[in-house]
């Protein structure tokens, strides 16, 4: 997986609508 940026993130949760936590998850790796 390429995460370059949180904005990554913010965009898997909103198409997973999911919380914000998969930000996080993003954030730490």
């Amino acid at each position: 997986l390429d995460l370059t940026d949180m904005v990554t993130g913010e965009k898997v949760a909103k198409e997973m609508e999911i919380e914000p936590y998969g930000v996080r998850i993003v954030r730490r790796k």
